[in-house]
């Protein structure tokens, strides 16, 4: 799978967290690298990739807004099953 395929899709998906707060997204769609780390300082693989807004972008990595009180078991459940329905979505698309 090549990232600049992935990539490109996950700029045009709507943001994969906007049921927790009613939609309140900004900044438009990124790509975010929710996938397990590959090591120290790397990126996860395109394949996965969600798409997030900005503003959702920066409260998962901070636990902030709809991410407040969540511990990371619940943040990596909550990725890993974004993930699955990214990569489904592609793979219809």
């Amino acid at each position: 799978v090549s990232a600049p395929r992935f990539g490109h899709r996950a700029h045009r998906q709507p943001c994969a967290a906007r049921d927790l707060d009613g939609g309140r997204c900004e900044y438009g769609i990124q790509a975010d690298h929710a996938a397990k780390k590959r090591g120290f300082g790397l990126k996860s693989l395109w394949a996965g990739c969600i798409p997030l807004c900005g503003r959702h972008h920066e409260e998962r990595e901070l636990f902030r807004g709809p991410f407040k009180g969540w511990d990371r078991e619940r943040m990596r459940r909550w990725l890993d099953e974004r993930i699955a329905e990214t990569q489904a979505a592609w793979v219809v698309a």
